[in-house]
């Protein structure tokens, strides 16, 4: 019984980690992506 109940709270740990992960990542990835869209933006603009 102990064993599942500590098997439960290492899983719930790593999928806790694995969100974070993930959600930083996406983060990162979407400030790319609006970096990367402000320079076509802007190049289409033309230099200011």
């Amino acid at each position: 019984m102990l064993g599942i109940l500590i098997a439960l709270l290492v899983v719930q740990i790593l999928t806790l980690f694995i969100v974070a992960g993930v959600n930083t990542t996406l983060r990162d990835m979407l400030k790319l992506l609006e970096r990367h869209s402000f320079w076509m933006i802007d190049d289409r603009k033309g230099i200011r």
